[in-house]
């Protein structure tokens, strides 16, 4: 129960901080989230990482900030800029919810009998479902109205969203938490590339090296 809550919280957290201040800012921020993570599950789970694997998760970490980091910009900038964010609070928490919430997932996974990560998965999808729906009735009819106007996209979006927690738990019941965690952050390069094949979006050369260094720390991982 606990993991799910701190998930439905964890959404609405980073949600309310990216409202508050600019995602430049808390983006690169929450890119840290599996340090922590890592650090959690070899004290609480007993994972403990290989040097190599360390290695693997800096240079994947390294690579995502290295994507959100605007040229010109000081490479410190989100940092120094924390203490002048509004919401800095939530921007913190967040981080540290998108950290442990993992941590709860691989032991609720644990604590099914037998063991199954799409059980898991599903409860958890549908407690979340059950816990943001005030939130959703809240918000103007004619709001929620506009959604069925594009049906085709939300049903694709729901498809997505369905099948993505079966596969990251299941991900999280066959691997170190920090490690799957930390290769989750590689959706970074896959979003770059796809910008680039269908948006058609500008700077994919100065995205590269950035990109280059997550795939390696990426191989070093599963190595």
């Amino acid at each position: 129960m606990w993991a799910f809550l701190a998930l439905a919280t964890a959404v609405l957290t980073s949600t309310q901080a990216l409202k508050l201040a600019d995602a430049s800012l808390v983006t690169p921020l929450l890119v840290f989230s599996p340090v922590f993570t890592l650090l959690g599950s070899a004290v609480f789970l007993s994972e403990i990482p290989s040097a190599r694997g360390v290695l693997g998760v800096g240079l994947v970490l390294f690579g995502a900030y290295w994507l959100n980091h605007h040229s010109g910009a000081s490479w410190l900038a989100p940092l120094k800029s924390l203490a002048l964010t509004p919401g800095v609070a939530l921007v913190l928490l967040a981080g540290l919810l998108w950290a442990v919430t993992p941590l709860l997932e691989k032991t609720a996974i644990q604590h099914t009998n037998p063991e199954s990560p799409r059980f898991a998965a599903f409860t958890a999808t549908g407690l979340l479902v059950i816990i943001l729906t005030p939130a959703v009735i809240r918000r103007r009819a004619s709001s929620v109205g506009k959604l069925f106007l594009h049906r085709r996209e939300l049903a694709l979006a729901g498809l997505i969203a369905g099948t993505a927690p079966v596969l990251g738990y299941t991900a999280l019941s066959l691997g170190l938490v920090g490690y799957v965690t930390t290769l989750f952050k590689l959706s970074t390069v896959l979003t770059v590339i796809w910008g680039f094949l269908f948006l058609k979006e500008r700077g994919l050369a100065n995205r590269l090296p950035g990109s280059a260094v997550m795939v390696a720390g990426a191989i070093l991982i599963a190595g």
